[in-house]
């Protein structure tokens, strides 16, 4: 695994994290980053809203369920 993601990396990630295309030391990475970049992580909640959160027609809370799903691929990859 490498030291740091940056943050050109990461938003190259945001799709294939989605589609769960990435590689256990990547998905670390892309995590790792994201929570540390205010940016990033903005970029993936909106990609979130566009390819989840739209979708759905029940009141749900986005930025916790955005939440859970990066904890849970940080610790099954």
């Amino acid at each position: 695994m490498r030291d740091n993601m940056n943050c050109k990396e990461a938003q190259r990630c945001i799709r294939k994290f989605w589609n769960n295309e990435l590689d256990a030391d990547t998905v670390r990475e892309f995590v790792m980053h994201v929570h540390s970049c205010k940016e990033c992580m903005e970029e993936v909640t909106i990609e979130y809203l566009i390819s989840e959160g739209m979708c759905k027609d029940e009141d749900i809370n986005i930025q916790e369920e955005l939440e859970y799903r990066l904890e849970r691929a940080n610790k099954v990859k």
